[in-house]
């Protein structure tokens, strides 16, 4: 016997006044939620039913076209386009990190500050009223203003004078304990001219030192460039350094923090100069601290080795490939690790410092198993160029035109006090500190451009 085949209960005319109906149905109430921002060309006669096939649209606000279940169309805020939901997650993004930056400014600045523009992204410029002054300055970044105290430069200038007016007995007094033993104090000058203090430093290795600013002093460890020189980078570099020298170094901390980067939040081993401080050091990125230690620096760099060797499997890498994948990495990314190991972490921590307390630590085993992390894949295929060698720079006195120090890269310059150099010999910036920087190559005294 043949089975029995199921007859349609309308027929095919029957059939398709229903399904234009439901279409019909379905544009008012689409057309209802999202306006004007769509075009429905061909949805008539690609309707079958609100959760089966797919139907076109055409984005008006992109000129872009796709295919969507007509249900998933009406329910969805951005109807279904990719173009129109990504940008709705940047600006939901920018929405979240401007929240955070207005609580910030305005527990920092807005006693003598204004934004006087829209903040489109910490990456973005913005524009600060300063009502002291009555003068309006672009921030090429606003994240420069989470790391700054003045944001106006005439404010700046002004406390400048002030503090960089020092006499040699406060320097003296401030750098009581903290100078290296080959490293000795020679003389402090005031250039009138460009209205700060001098600090002239003499190295037993090296010699005398060309002339520093007081923020190169409040900043270094070394107070001789080409001592940081050697080692600057790798942190093994340092602790080789200590060792070599029979150095123990300052007093550093090191602590078990929770940071956000890119909206992402992760538990961080983070290590500074005690004298600046886990808070300054990590400033808007910090949302507490979890635990802390203070020890010398030869000890702290060698704990921060164990614990990297000791849990580099639970490396959270998500901070790490954000920053990848938006072409700026965070600094700090590669101490990282998952919260559940908080407590394991600070265990070992504790104890790790009873062990420095109650035993003799053999450092140049330390410096033996030195950690080298383990980072994404970088194609270094491409053609190569000269672009990333050392630039040596001359600078000069932007009143005088007299040579005041050379040094033989922008970083070196950094160094010793003199920021935004690269900024200068692009012509984006003047002068650094009263200094115009040239490119030694080429450079001719008798013929240097004028201030436009």
């Amino acid at each position: 016997m043949a089975p029995h085949k199921k007859k349609n209960r309308y027929s095919h005319e029957a059939s398709e006044l229903v399904r234009v109906s439901r279409h019909d149905k379905w544009l008012k109430k689409s057309i209802k939620k999202h306006n004007d921002r769509f075009s429905y060309p061909n949805t008539l006669y690609e309707f079958d039913a609100l959760k089966r096939g797919m139907v076109t649209i055409v984005c008006n606000l992109h000129d872009h076209s796709f295919t969507i279940l007509p249900d998933n169309h009406k329910r969805f805020v951005d109807g279904g386009c990719e173009i129109c939901f990504l940008e709705r997650r940047r600006k939901r993004s920018i929405k979240k990190g401007e929240k955070k930056f207005i609580i910030y400014f305005q527990d920092n600045f807005i006693d003598r500050y204004e934004i006087y523009s829209e903040f489109r992204g910490l990456k973005k410029p913005i524009n600060i009223f300063c009502k002291k002054h009555q003068s309006v300055k672009t921030i090429t970044k606003a994240e420069r203003i989470l790391v700054s105290t003045y944001l106006c430069d005439h404010c700046y200038e002004s406390v400048r004078t002030l503090q960089n007016r020092k006499t040699f007995d406060d320097l003296q007094s401030d750098l009581d304990g903290r100078l290296p033993d080959h490293i000795h104090l020679v003389d402090l000058i005031f250039d009138e001219k460009k209205n700060r203090s001098m600090v002239l430093f003499n190295c037993d290795i090296h010699g005398d030192q060309p002339p520093v600013n007081l923020g190169y002093i409040n900043r270094t460890i070394h107070y001789c460039t080409k001592c940081g020189d050697l080692v600057s980078g790798f942190s093994g570099h340092r602790f080789k350094y200590l060792l070599d020298n029979n150095l123990r170094g300052e007093s550093y901390i090191i602590g078990v923090i929770e940071v956000e980067v890119f909206g992402i939040r992760g538990m961080k081993v983070g290590v500074t100069s005690q004298r600046r401080g886990l808070k300054n050091r990590y400033s808007f990125f910090i949302k507490q601290i979890f635990f802390s230690v203070v020890l010398d620096e030869i000890d702290i760099l060698a704990l921060e080795n164990r614990i990297k060797i000791e849990f580099d499997k639970y490396r959270d890498k998500s901070i790490m490939g954000k920053g990848v994948n938006q072409g700026e990495r965070w600094a700090g990314d590669t101490e990282i690790f998952y919260f559940h190991q908080k407590e394991n972490i600070i265990n070992f921590i504790k104890d790790s410092v009873d062990e420095l307390h109650h035993s003799d630590i053999n450092y140049h085993d330390e410096l033996d198993s030195w950690y080298m992390p383990e980072s994404f894949p970088v194609n270094v295929s491409r053609e190569k160029n000269l672009n990333n060698i050392p630039i040596p720079v001359i600078g000069v006195d932007m009143n005088t035109n007299e040579i005041i120090c050379e040094f033989e890269s922008i970083a070196a310059s950094n160094r010793a006090g003199y920021k935004n150099v690269s900024l200068i010999l692009s012509g984006e910036r003047i002068h650094s500190n009263g200094i115009r920087f040239f490119k030694k190559e080429g450079f001719d005294p008798e013929n240097i451009p004028s201030i436009s």
